[in-house]
């Protein structure tokens, strides 16, 4: 401890950053000056639309956004701006899904493949000479949770082009794949969208990646490798299935000397969940909340990381402030805090 306090020169040069970001859900659709509050919004659908029939109390949606709505294009634009010029080079992103909004009985196929292919451009435009590791949402589909088979395969299509990822077979066959990061060291993505407990299709398809997800974890542990697990749904949140959540667990709880971390979305708030086998501790999921201003400021995370080894160092969680962006008519993000401190 004392000789690597003496280095931190070398420690820091070792180390770089990456980003996680999750849970946009962008609204195409979004229009200033429209109600925050309508009538669809008692079905569960947002509301900042112009066709939306206002309800009390009667506030209209700023160009910014709002907490009661979806996101608007013009606030993922200037974080990600922000992101590019205001946070540390970053080595690479993880994005757990996610994109598409919650205006449910207004989607279509082409709707949904085009609001994915926009943030993805985006995030492309900001950060185009590095990688993205994405996962499929419960929302980036059509309909919401769904994947019958034709309709899937469009999607899984689309994400394998989009995505650019090596040997990206298993993502037009399944939204799942394996990337190699570093010299040991690989990226696993999990697509839980499959066992959404809300999802009456492919059963076939959850059998394959089973059997897929546990083969990579053998074949690379055989190597010598490691491993991060990049996934949407954790498992014990709602909408996970029971039998993903158990089926899940008893995998990850044989590979627990490979499996370094678990980095997740869906739940819209700043948590880990703790995940056990027979009373074990066997891994954890890490969600950094949403971007979506879903009745909380958009929040997002930036690790620190070793690069020899892929260890995390900390990661700071930084915040939005939609307040004061719209009284500055500028977007606003602080840290809100590191892990470590």
């Amino acid at each position: 401890m004392k000789l690597l306090s003496l280095f931190p020169i070398i420690t820091s040069a070792l180390s770089g950053n990456f980003l996680h970001i999750t849970d946009i859900h962008y609204d195409a659709s979004y229009k200033a000056d429209s109600p925050v509050h309508c009538l669809i919004e008692k079905i569960g659908i947002k509301c900042c639309r112009p066709y939306n029939i206002p309800i009390k109390p009667y506030e209209k949606a700023d160009k910014w956004g709002n907490y009661n709505c979806d996101t608007p294009y013009h606030f993922v634009n200037k974080t990600l701006e922000w992101i590019r010029l205001n946070i540390p080079k970053l080595d690479f992103i993880i994005y757990t899904g996610d994109t598409v909004g919650h205006h449910d009985i207004t989607q279509s196929i082409t709707h949904n493949i085009k609001v994915i292919n926009d943030i993805d451009g985006l995030f492309k435009y900001y950060f185009s000479n590095i990688n993205i590791y994405s996962s499929i949402g419960n929302h980036d589909t059509y309909p919401i949770d769904q994947t019958q088979k034709t309709i899937n395969r469009m999607f899984l299509n689309n994400f394998a082009k989009i995505w650019n990822i090596a040997n990206s077979s298993t993502v037009s066959e399944g939204g799942y794949y394996s990337s190699k990061i570093g010299e040991d060291m690989y990226i696993v993505n999990f697509n839980s969208l499959l066992y959404d407990n809300i999802n009456i299709f492919n059963l076939e398809a959850r059998i394959q990646q089973w059997i897929w997800f546990e083969n990579t974890l053998e074949t690379i542990k055989n190597m010598g490798g490691y491993v991060w697990i990049v996934n949407h749904i954790c498992p014990h949140s709602s909408e996970a299935r029971d039998a993903y959540t158990q089926k899940f667990i008893s995998i990850i709880s044989k590979y627990t000397d490979i499996i370094k971390y678990h980095f997740y979305g869906h739940v819209h708030q700043d948590t880990f969940t703790l995940l056990s086998d027979n009373g074990n501790i066997v891994g954890f999921c890490s969600i950094p909340s949403s971007l979506m201003l879903d009745k909380h400021e958009a929040s997002f995370r930036v690790y620190k990381y070793d690069r020899d080894n892929f260890n995390i160092l900390d990661y700071d969680q930084y915040t939005s402030n939609l307040q004061v962006t719209i009284e500055e008519d500028s977007i606003h993000y602080y840290k809100s805090y590191s892990f470590n401190s």
